[in-house]
């Protein structure tokens, strides 16, 4: 169950960047983790602008289209604003969906109703968060936040852990909440040895054996 929750996780998640893409126009992919999207003729004019004025955008200077460059990079960040937090509004939806089924059905095994609720741990802000954080820690990436919230942060022009930080608290806080509140304590140690083990496996069946694997 575990195996098939994470996997749900992850595709319901970048669904919901596929969706978003498409409505604004784009022709966008649908792969095992991910979602590529092409380019557009906005972005095609603000690569050309740059490839124009290259010298005078590196040093500060003014040129002739830096008007027009300020309002495309203003449309381009708030299109993939839009794609990525629709990932993530998506995982944070279905998870609360999951959340009061689980409250108003919590007399129901658990092992049952949470299912609605637990693919959505695997795209938890709170996750991504802490993980990033060990990744740093141990040297292997250069950067302390990873994931959709820092590219929110990015497209957002705010401090990069704003959304990082932010939504990772309330993922964490959330995620606690349901955890101490549904699980019966008897029965937590093996939840969480079933999560772990269980997702384990399902990021090992999808991201190695599906890692080249397109859908749409």
């Amino acid at each position: 169950m575990f195996v098939a929750s994470f996997i749900i996780g992850v595709m319901t998640h970048e669904y919901g960047h596929y969706v978003m893409a498409k409505f604004l126009g784009y022709n966008p992919k649908f792969h095992f983790s991910y979602v590529s999207y092409d380019t557009t003729e906005f972005h095609k004019e603000f690569e050309n602008i740059y490839e124009q004025y290259k010298d005078e955008i590196i040093e500060g200077a003014d040129f002739p289209l830096k008007e027009r460059r300020i309002e495309l990079m203003r449309k381009l960040n708030k299109e993939r604003f839009l794609i990525v937090s629709s990932g993530v509004f998506t995982t944070a939806m279905i998870g609360t969906l999951g959340f009061l089924v689980v409250l108003f059905f919590k007399s129901k095994p658990y092992t049952v109703i949470f299912f609605l609720f637990k693919p959505f741990l695997a795209k938890n802000a709170f996750f991504n968060l802490c993980l990033s954080i060990m990744l740093y820690g141990l040297g292997v990436t250069n950067f302390i936040y990873g994931g959709d919230e820092l590219k929110l942060s990015i497209s957002s022009e705010v401090s990069l852990g704003v959304f990082p930080i932010v939504l990772g608290v309330l993922g964490g806080i959330i995620s606690c909440m349901s955890f101490l509140i549904f699980i019966k304590k008897s029965n937590r140690v093996l939840f969480i040895a079933s999560g772990v083990l269980g997702g384990g496996i399902g990021a090992i069946v999808w991201f190695l054996l599906f890692g080249n694997v397109s859908f749409l």
